[in-house]
């Protein structure tokens, strides 16, 4: 699926929140991202500590995002040795609830500055679908980036193909 969004798109990050590595074959799923990487012109993001070859687009390897609820202490910690965290607040995701940028910033806070390679670490927060009042979301998205967010991600609901296209096609709140 994401090599078809790459296919598609030039400017979208690609990549998972959260992949199962224990389910997968290392080595394959080393490849399906450094293919992602190349198709994608290094807009790939997943864990993955293989080095194959060729290397991938990005230097030195494809950005590792640590996904999790903050309530675990050990996402933070994995986090912090990562690239980004992808944060969600509850275990329970049937509570759902917008991060506050004070709750962004404590986050950001708690992080490294830069990543090993000395570029900005990641911080992307979101994974809900688009407010109906982009004047708020717009103002909501501007705190969040003032607080450290460095990427908001938008859920696009599985359903209607059009709709779909039609959500993607609009592109990110700017």
């Amino acid at each position: 699926m994401l090599t078809a969004i790459a296919g598609r798109t030039d400017r979208v990050r690609l990549g998972t929140t959260v992949t199962a590595l224990p389910r997968r074959r290392p080595a394959k799923l080393a490849r399906e991202v450094l293919t992602l990487d190349h198709l994608s012109a290094g807009r790939a993001t997943v864990a993955e500590k293989v080095a194959l070859r060729p290397p991938p687009v990005q230097s030195p390897r494809v950005p590792v995002w640590v996904g999790g609820s903050t309530q675990a202490g050990a996402v933070r910690r994995r986090a912090a040795r990562a690239d980004g965290i992808v944060p969600y607040k509850l275990t329970d995701t049937d509570g759902w609830a917008d991060f506050t940028p004070d709750e962004v910033r404590d986050l950001v806070a708690a992080m490294p500055p830069t990543r090993a390679d000395g570029q900005p670490f990641d911080v992307a927060i979101g994974g809900r679908r688009r407010r109906p009042d982009e004047r708020a979301e717009r103002a909501y998205l501007r705190e969040l980036a003032a607080a450290g967010a460095t990427w908001w991600l938008e859920y696009v609901p599985v359903g209607d193909p059009a709709a779909m296209r039609a959500a993607v096609a609009r592109g990110p709140l700017r």
